[in-house]
């Protein structure tokens, strides 16, 4: 994240930093039980599947298009969200 410069009149003051939550990862037991709710919502199910299994961001998962899988490899390259470029191959 840049550091942006705000002008108050004759002040010049940066912006402070602000802390990064920390990421709180879950358990197995966690994984499987959120799977087994997602049953019921199969588009839901697959968003986790797809998050968990490939990395991709929730931005990166909507804007995703048939062209970034490759069947063949088992791999999905797609234009990310956060910085819009191309993102490396993931396996599927």
């Amino acid at each position: 994240m840049s550091r942006k410069s705000v002008f108050n009149s004759n002040i010049k003051l940066k912006e402070l930093k602000q802390e990064e939550k920390p990421v709180i990862l879950m358990n197995d037991t966690q994984l499987k039980n959120l799977l087994k709710v997602a049953e019921l919502y199969p588009s839901v199910k697959t968003r986790i599947l797809l998050v968990f299994g490939t990395g991709l961001r929730s931005g990166d998962i909507d804007s995703l298009e048939i062209n970034d899988i490759d069947f063949e490899r088992n791999t999905i390259a797609a234009m990310s969200s956060k910085t819009k470029k191309r993102t490396a191959s993931r396996p599927v």
